[in-house]
C-alpha cells in the first residue's frame, strides 16, 4: 500500500468497505493476504479518500495481473484498466484456441 499521508489501517478499512477485494481485471478474490495489492494511478487523489465513497484512481489487482498494472500507473484508471483487459482478454483467447480440441472430422483425416 501506497504511503499517501493517512494512517494505513485507515485507509485499508475505507477502501475495504466502500469497494469489495476484488481484481479489476478478472473479478477474482485474493487467495490470501499477500495475493495482490491496490494501487493509485493518476488519478488518484488522496483528498478523496476521506469522502464517503470509494476514491477515483485507486484499484484493486490480484498477484496474475498486479505488475502488469504496475506498469501502467502513470496513466488513468479507466485506460489503464482497459488496456489491462484488453492485453488479458487476447492472452486468454489464444490460450483457449490453443487448448481447443479439434473438430473429430479433423482428426479423422489426421490433419
Amino acid at each position: 500500500m501506497y504511503n499517501l499521508g493517512f494512517d494505513s489501517a485507515l485507509i485499508s478499512t475505507l477502501v475495504i468497505i466502500m469497494k469489495p477485494v476484488i481484481c479489476t481485471v478478472c473479478g477474482k478474490a485474493p487467495k490470501s493476504s499477500q495475493d495482490g495489492d491496490w494501487l493509485a494511478f493518476a488519478d488518484f487523489k488522496a483528498s478523496e479518500v476521506s469522502d464517503l465513497s470509494h476514491p477515483g484512481g485507486l484499484e484493486y489487482f490480484c498477484g496474475e495481473h498486479l505488475d502488469a498494472a504496475r506498469r501502467l500507473q502513470g496513466m488513468i484508471a479507466i485506460e489503464a484498466i482497459g488496456e489491462l483487459q484488453r492485453q488479458f482478454d487476447s492472452v486468454s483467447q489464444t490460450n483457449a484456441a490453443q487448448n481447443t480440441p479439434k473438430p473429430v472430422w479433423k482428426r479423422w483425416l489426421g490433419l
